[in-house]
């Protein structure tokens, strides 16, 4: 009994007829409220009844067969969500007959959020690993439409055709930046911070929308 006063763990020793017959005094610092007086039954536990019913499973499949079994709870306690790593260990009087349980529930919410936030950063490096190969690939077409539009405009002395093309080269260098900044996400290029016209990129814009756009917006 000291030392289960003492651990920071939540105790519970529950009977064979599924009845509570003590608890740690810090199980109040869990739950936000007291517990009735031992005895009562384990379902008036102020513990979400999901989590009881697990629990519940567990403690019966020890009496039946003996053994120490383990359960990892996830509930909402007190306006918390946690994590308790719950061990049900068999107990027995002098004749070597089970007459009781200990149930020993661990917090272990910090670690689970610690491997949630590695499983999600394991995730995001995945991400940025796919968006460098579509990059290099990306890459790779627009290289042969910038070639293709470059020959195009050395081989043609329209003044119109020669804007055109100039649009699909500077929308495929566009498209080119794009790709650089993928590959930076997935940490293959270092950032460049690079000075740029705002007011000949606004012209680039507002020409490419005035040939897509209907007639009848200005802009």
């Amino acid at each position: 009994r000291t030392l289960a006063e003492n651990l920071p763990d939540y105790i519970l020793r529950v009977d064979i007829k599924g009845q509570v017959v003590f608890v740690g005094p810090n199980m109040s610092g869990l739950t936000g409220v007291g517990t009735p007086p031992a005895p009562f039954p384990f379902e008036d536990l102020a513990w979400p009844k999901p989590a009881i019913a697990s629990i519940e499973q567990e403690v019966c499949k020890v009496f039946q067969e003996g053994g120490t079994r383990n359960v990892v709870v996830e509930a909402e306690i007190n306006h918390q969500h946690v994590f308790l790593d719950v061990r049900i260990v068999p107990e027995t009087d002098a004749h070597g007959k089970l007459v009781t349980v200990l149930i020993v529930a661990h917090d272990i919410t910090e670690i689970e959020r610690m491997q949630m936030r590695l499983r999600q950063s394991e995730k995001m490096e995945a991400i940025g690993l796919m968006a460098g190969g579509v990059a290099h690939d990306f890459n790779n077409q627009l290289a042969g439409i910038m070639g293709y539009a470059d020959l195009l405009r050395l081989d043609t002395s329209d003044p119109l055709l020669k804007e055109y093309v100039e649009g699909i080269m500077k929308a495929a260098q566009r498209a080119s930046d794009l790709t650089g900044k993928l590959l930076v996400f997935s940490r293959k290029n270092k950032p460049e911070k690079v000075d740029i016209d705002v007011g000949a990129t606004v012209a680039e814009v507002v020409s490419l929308l005035r040939r897509s756009i209907d007639k009848r917006i200005r802009v």
